[in-house]
């Protein structure tokens, strides 16, 4: 093997290395016993739940920006259940469900309460937690953003993570 071909290689597997090891973003999970990273694309995640007062579903749309997390927009079938956060505007029509986008307001985290028939779950592009059933019923569940490897991110989004 020449000089230059081990040179080669060198360069490559170093490159790689550092590649693998540059930062991706993750919405993180923690409750009681656990936490559950997921990886994100591109900052987006959704937060989906049974509204307790009028018994419909709600997505919430959110997404990841540096350190904090926004709400973009809330979408149900039932107007009240959008009207139950109290932000300017109004609903407009998508695909058969109402949506309702937010006030541009972020936070570090979100504190979520799991109820045991709220049917509460959080989808990122790669995976779907079921909220009871990864942290039980009654769980207090933290979620925030997180930075890790990439070798990290590539590793939760292959089917066996």
């Amino acid at each position: 093997m020449t000089v230059r071909v081990l040179l080669a290689r060198s360069i490559a597997v170093i490159v790689a290395g550092a590649a693998l090891a540059a930062p991706a973003m993750f919405v993180e999970l923690r409750g009681p016993d656990r936490s559950i990273s997921l990886p994100l694309l591109d900052g987006r995640f959704s937060y989906s739940y049974r509204q307790s007062i009028y018994e419909v579903p709600v997505r919430e749309e959110l997404r990841v920006a540096g350190d904090r997390i926004r709400i973009e927009r809330a979408l149900s079938t039932d107007r009240r259940a959008l009207e139950y956060f109290r932000w300017p505007g109004d609903a407009t029509e998508e695909g058969g469900m109402l949506a309702w986008a937010a006030p541009d307001v972020a936070s570090a985290k979100l504190e979520l309460l799991v109820t045991p028939d709220g049917e509460q779950t959080i989808e990122a592009p790669a995976r779907r937690v079921v909220l009871r059933d990864a942290f039980g019923a009654h769980a207090a569940v933290t979620v925030r953003p997180a930075r890790g490897p990439l070798l990290l991110w590539l590793w939760r989004v292959l089917p066996w993570a």
